[in-house]
């Protein structure tokens, strides 16, 4: 269908995987073309056999092409785009480090998703989760990737110019990987690195020079975020007390040194620096007419702001002109949301990301990225999060965002569903009511994991509203003429949610009031349906993991949701007990039921940890 004219040849490997990937077959119907553009700007010129292309890089060609095939697939014969992108690194960072790995193959995918909607960059964001061949107990068990895999991922990406950024930690967020013994000469803290100890440093040289030799790359993000224990673990026994921020900067050095051996400019996360400026260690808290930090950032060093949650325009656009006070060339990260649980917060990511974009665009900003974490375990598929990874590309190239139904039709091309199927995935959460819909409440997650027999969360759920709330959004998914794997697995919990958001409270409601009629149809007929749509829920969140995902991790979901169904079977055991008389009291439910927090009794939470919600005893047993 599309015959490659001239310079438009340069882009023929790149071509043959999207018309693939989109079922687009490649014949000889439409000539296209390419012009060299200014900077940033890109477009398509098409009409009936012929197709222009103008830009200045394949970023550009990749995502008018893409729109090309668009026009193809809707069966259209004319088309004319015209947009501009400012930054210069513009892309995604995936997580692969909260227990789900994303396989070489489903990277690629990723890979094919960025250069269509006009992404040049993804950083892999990998704490423990890739080779250091000194180190054998460094990403054990986990599913790690070998230098082979990421060279493979790296050359896939190379073909459509996108560079690949390595993204590791050389201070906190160690801890899956300091939990081994092998590791106790450099901690300091169970998830941060001993500063100062040499054999911290050829340790980090090891994971430098890994990464350096798997990725073309002459970048490596490497991390320092959040490192707030810093100093007080090992170190404080060893050295004594030293301020947090002259320790970050000694490290800083160090690291950096190391980095600058391999040829490597390093990027960093700016918020150990920043909180330093506030009078509340907070990172969004820094006075008016504060002066940054006399650090001097080299041309080898860079900040990264991340931001997630302001929707203040003005807010961001003070922040980014902070940071580039002290960087002129620093980056800014915002958020997909894809980390706030079991469901994506599309209204969440958008309503941060406009006035983020926006703000980068007008102050300068030159690299910008969408991360996308999976905080506590990678409940939510990444594949769920295209929609906010496409809302951040189109505003990055100035698209028109208020124009939903041609979003709409965009993901559909790009992903195989209308958008309505992910905003029935994000309605899951809005169990409270749709007037707060950026918020980042949880009730899937604790209405899931919440114990049938304690019901710790049941004053924040509203047993009959919720149990309407769920079954509304399972029978719209139902409804969907567009639906895959995503749509079933998010109906089936829908399904699952219905019952099992308010069994805690009948089942209180029932034994308080001795009505053993209520109890029994709970028992043998609430919690035994419940358990098989807990049990298909399963099934088909795993059939998405292996499809995705190495192996590796899943078992942390497989144990949680075996868990809700054995503490089910083990509620409907005790209710048969004190039927039949076996027993004549259920001591779980003799328990006063207190508020998660009091005063806000019905309304929302934000509880992500799985840990926080399935017992009020210490899961670790510790």
């Amino acid at each position: 269908m599309f015959r490659l004219i001239d310079e438009a040849k340069d882009y023929e490997s790149g071509v043959k995987e999207l018309t693939a990937a989109y079922g687009v077959s490649f014949s000889e119907d439409i000539s296209v073309y390419v012009k060299k553009a200014e900077k940033n700007l890109c477009s398509l010129k098409f009409s009936s056999d012929r197709a222009v292309i103008t830009c200045s890089g394949p970023s550009g060609f990749y995502r008018m092409f893409s729109k090309l095939e668009q026009c193809v697939f809707e069966g259209k014969s004319k088309a004319c785009v015209r947009e501009n992108c400012p930054f210069e690194l513009f892309g995604v960072m995936l997580d692969c480090s909260r227990n789900s790995v994303l396989t070489v193959d489903s990277v690629k995918k990723y890979i094919r998703f960025l250069a269509s909607v006009g992404m040049n960059m993804l950083m892999l964001y990998t704490e423990d989760t890739y080779e250091i061949g000194e180190y054998p107990y460094f990403g054990a068990y986990r599913g790690r990737y070998s230098k082979e895999e990421l060279k493979a991922i790296d050359d896939y990406a190379y073909m459509f110019g996108i560079e690949v950024i390595p993204c590791i930690q050389t201070l906190a967020h160690l801890k899956t990987a300091l939990k081994w013994p092998a590791f106790s000469d450099i901690s300091d803290t169970e998830d941060i690195l001993l500063v100062g100890e040499e054999k911290t440093y050829r340790f980090i040289e090891a994971a430098v020079r890994s990464v350096s030799e798997s990725f073309r790359s002459r970048r490596v993000h490497v991390g320092m975020d959040e490192a707030h224990s810093i100093g007080l673990g090992k170190y404080l026994k060893k050295n004594g007390y030293k301020k947090s921020g002259e320790l970050i900067r000694e490290h800083l050095e160090r690291v950096q040194k190391i980095c600058e051996g391999y040829g490597l400019e390093t990027i960093m996360w700016s918020d150990m620096f920043f909180r330093v400026l506030s009078p509340t260690n907070q990172y969004y808290e820094i006075p008016e007419g504060v002066k940054t930090f006399d650090f001097s950032f080299s041309d080898k060093c860079h900040l990264t702001y991340w931001d997630y949650y302001h929707t203040d325009y003005e807010h961001y656009k003070r922040f980014l002109n902070l940071h580039l006070d002290a960087d002129k060339d620093c980056y800014f990260a915002g958020g997909g949301w894809t980390w706030n649980g079991i469901c994506p917060n599309f209204a969440k990511a958008f309503g941060a990301s406009e006035p983020a974009v926006r703000a980068c665009r007008d102050t300068g900003v030159k690299n910008v990225f969408c991360t996308m974490w999976q905080d506590n375990g990678s409940e939510t598929s990444q594949s769920a999060g295209y929609p906010s990874v496409a809302y951040f590309a189109d505003l990055g190239y100035g698209a028109d965002i208020t124009d939903k139904d041609a979003f709409s039709d965009r993901i559909l091309f790009l992903t195989g569903l209308e958008f309505k199927a992910y905003e029935l995935m994000d309605r899951l959460e809005r169990a409270y009511g749709d007037e707060t819909p950026d918020s980042s409440f949880t009730p899937t997650k604790y209405a899931l994991y919440e114990d049938p027999m304690y019901g710790m969360y049941a004053s924040h759920i509203d047993a009959a509203g919720f149990e309407n709330h769920f079954k509304e959004v399972a029978g719209e998914l139902a409804a969907l003429t567009k639906k895959n794997e995503l749509t079933e697995f998010y109906r089936e919990l829908a399904m699952t949610l219905s019952i099992k958001a308010g069994i805690s409270s009948r089942i209180k409601e029932a034994y308080d009031k001795k009505d053993k009629k209520a109890l029994e149809e709970t028992a043998r007929v609430k919690i035994r349906a419940c358990i098989l749509h807990m049990e298909e829920t399963a099934r088909l969140r795993e059939e998405i993991w292996l499809s995705e995902s190495k192996p590796f991790g899943y078992e942390i979901l497989d144990i949680r949701f075996a868990g809700v169904i054995t503490r089910l079977k083990y509620a409907a055991k005790r209710i048969e007990d004190y039927l039949s008389g076996k027993i004549t009291e259920i001591p779980e439910l003799d328990e006063t039921r207190l508020p998660r927090i009091p005063g806000y009794e019905g309304k929302g939470l934000r509880v992500n940890r799985w840990d926080q919600i399935v017992s009020a005893c210490n899961v670790s047993g510790i």
